[in-house]
Parts: structure tokens; C-alpha cells; sequence
């Protein structure tokens, strides 16, 4: 998010995206950061990006593909995985039951 922000990285990134995002984790910085690079991890699996890119090109790809993601989509208004994440955590132990 840092780099995003800052465009170092020269991401091709709307002006007001980075603010936004972290807007909908209630300007918390660190949880915006940490579902930003989830969604990106979970992007670099997909076929937006080229089996045969380099990690550099990969990464550029797997950023570009997030942010259309959440930019054309109804996400625009809520990230992914703040909707999706807390229905995940439930499975986190699924013995848990067994120990009783």
C-alpha cells in the first residue's frame, strides 16, 4: 500500500484508490495493507497473469488485475475480504469439536 501510495512503484493506480481502500477498513492502515496483499496473492494464481512474466512483471500484472477488480466491480464499496474472511475463519479449527 505504501508503494501504491507513494507511486514508486509505478503502478497505474486511480489518485484517490489507496485512500479509499484503506477508508473501508476504517482507516486502519495495517488491515487495509494486510487485505491488500492477500487479494494481489490471490490474483497471482489466476490467468491475469502470464505463467512466463518475470516476478517483477508478475507482480505489476497481479496489482493492475486487483485494482480493476475493485474498481469496476460492486467491491468498489467493500473489500473482498473483509465480506469473505470472517466465514473462512470459522474453519480455522475444524477438530476443535474432537477435544471435548
Amino acid at each position: 500500500m505504501a508503494h501504491l501510495s507513494r507511486r514508486t512503484a509505478n503502478f497505474n493506480v486511480p489518485n484517490d484508490f489507496v485512500e479509499r481502500f484503506v477508508k473501508l477498513h476504517d482507516e486502519e492502515w495495517k488491515t487495509a495493507e494486510e487485505h491488500w496483499e492477500i487479494l494481489v496473492s490471490k490474483v497471482l494464481n489466476t490467468d491475469a497473469v502470464d505463467a512466463n512474466a518475470t516476478r517483477r512483471r508478475a507482480i505489476y500484472q497481479a496489482v493492475a488485475a486487483t485494482v480493476t477488480l475493485l474498481e469496476r466491480t460492486d467491491l468498489r464499496e467493500r473489500c473482498p475480504e473483509c465480506v469473505f474472511a470472517p466465514t473462512r475463519r470459522r474453519w480455522i479449527r475444524p477438530w476443535s469439536w474432537w477435544r471435548r
